[in-house]
């Protein structure tokens, strides 16, 4: 009798730990709910700017088809009003669209008059992106039902991805969460957090594929660890690199071209201690990440502006002003970004931080995943802490020699220019953040899959 009254309390226990981890998990989901509905709030200001960007690019072109004169810089004393060019004839008018190009550079002649050159055509553009749309090129029609839904932010039926989807990707991608269109459908996705074992379509449609798809670690998908549930699915979707089609955590809202953009703040102008913003002290192996930001706190200067080791308090918003934004000005007034994951046992997981810290044209410290490098701009963009034995009095060392010798600081920032910034290193980077589950090129990279692995049409 002793012996089932001890089996009962260990298995009621371990229900209410299973419980446990869930609520701890429909909290994280909240947080992510809410942290991205707030950039969702930035997104119309980030295309305004993009916008003006366009515009003053299309002004620029003006100039790319003649050669302007300007006199000599140094010889020019005084104030200098340049004379009004003349339009010529069949030029554009005010107000009509032109296709955005990349701005012209400004050249020196031998006599030293300015002249502005325009970039060759080729340079200019960036190489196709096999999933997104093409001009006029014809599309196939792929239709994809969504079989059990998929829980938090992460969902691809809302209606500005459904509508992205089907308008701007390679193929005329269709998502639906309508069961009845599945024996029509050319691919059923199920989410592994909320799939049951048995719940499957009663008859599988000639041709479709089934794929699985979950961006949470095995311990809140434990389905993932069971091969024969697994071998079920034609394709995976997950945050492994060697899943049929890999997803990353990053913000969605920001092109390639934002990482590349210039700091505003240089070497000399930013503080040597490093910025931390760490509240997740203890779940999902946060304790060990707390551990070592403690012991790097006793070797180098810290401030640390999360709930976890707490020791600096962020400055109030400005009016009209998103935390998104204040975070990123506020990361920007540092040289280092601790950009830590909760658990550097999770293979292939990266999080939105090490991407916060690139945004803010900042040093990325990273500690996690052993194949950051595959996932970021280029890998010598970012400090790595496995680099030191993932020693804090090493990571330290380093730390202290990059806030003191500005050559050694700023080669990590070498990607951001000439001549590695090229079309094809953005475009690179461009279809690493377009492997976000949370924006609609995730869509379209199922449905491009979808059509190259469907029977051609006639």
């Amino acid at each position: 009798m002793l012996c089932l009254t001890v089996l009962f309390f260990a298995v009621a226990a371990s229900a209410q730990r299973s419980r446990l981890e869930d609520v701890r998990f429909e909290t994280m989901l909240l947080e992510k709910q809410l942290e991205f509905a707030l950039l969702d709030l930035q997104e119309l200001r980030a295309r305004h700017e993009r916008d003006m960007r366009a515009y003053a690019v299309a002004a620029a072109e003006d100039l790319t088809n003649e050669e302007v004169e300007q006199p000599s810089l140094s010889s020019t004393k005084g104030d200098f009003e340049p004379r009004p060019r003349e339009r010529r004839p069949g030029r554009r008018r005010p107000g009509r669209r032109r296709k955005q190009q990349q701005p012209p550079e400004v050249a020196t002649s031998d006599n030293n008059t300015m002249r502005v050159v325009a970039f060759p055509k080729k340079a200019a553009e960036l190489p196709e992106l096999p999933y997104m749309r093409r001009g006029d090129a014809p599309r196939r029609r792929i239709e994809v039902v969504v079989w059990n839904k998929i829980r938090g932010f992460l969902d691809w039926l809302r209606p500005d991805f459904v509508t992205s989807a089907r308008e701007r990707c390679s193929t005329e991608c269709v998502f639906t969460g309508n069961q009845r269109a599945v024996p029509r459908a050319d691919g059923v996705v199920f989410h592994a957090k909320t799939h049951r074992v048995t719940d499957f379509p009663p008859k599988r449609p000639p041709g479709a594929k089934y794929m699985l798809v979950s961006l949470e670690q095995e311990k809140y998908a434990p389905l993932l660890k069971h091969p024969k549930y697994v071998a079920k699915f034609d394709a995976i979707m997950t945050y492994a690199l060697d899943s049929t089609l890999p997803m990353i955590s990053v913000h969605p809202h920001w092109d390639a071209a934002r990482y590349y953009e210039a700091p505003t703040l240089g070497w000399e102008t930013k503080l040597d201690a490093a910025v931390a913003f760490v509240s997740n002290c203890r779940n999902a192996g946060a304790a060990d990440r707390l551990a070592f930001l403690e012991k790097l706190m006793k070797v180098y200067a810290v401030h640390s502006y999360g709930r976890c080791l707490h020791n600096k308090d962020e400055p109030p918003l400005r009016d009209g002003q998103q935390r998104g934004d204040a975070k990123r000005a506020l990361l920007a007034k540092y040289k280092f970004y601790l950009s830590f994951e909760n658990d550097v046992n999770s293979k292939d997981y990266v999080s939105e931080k090490v991407y916060d810290g690139f945004l803010a044209a900042t040093l990325p410290v990273y500690r996690g995943t052993a194949t950051i490098d595959r996932l970021v701009p280029a890998p010598d963009a970012l400090v790595k802490t496995a680099d030191f034995g993932d020693d804090p009095a090493r990571l330290a060392h380093h730390l202290a020699h990059l806030a003191a010798n500005k050559s050694a600081y700023d080669a990590y920032f070498a990607w951001r220019k000439p001549p590695r910034d090229t079309p094809r290193a953005r475009a690179r980077f461009q279809t690493i953040i377009d492997m976000t589950a949370y924006k609609y090129t995730a869509l379209c990279r199922i449905c491009a899959y979808l059509a190259d692995h469907q029977p051609a049409q006639a």
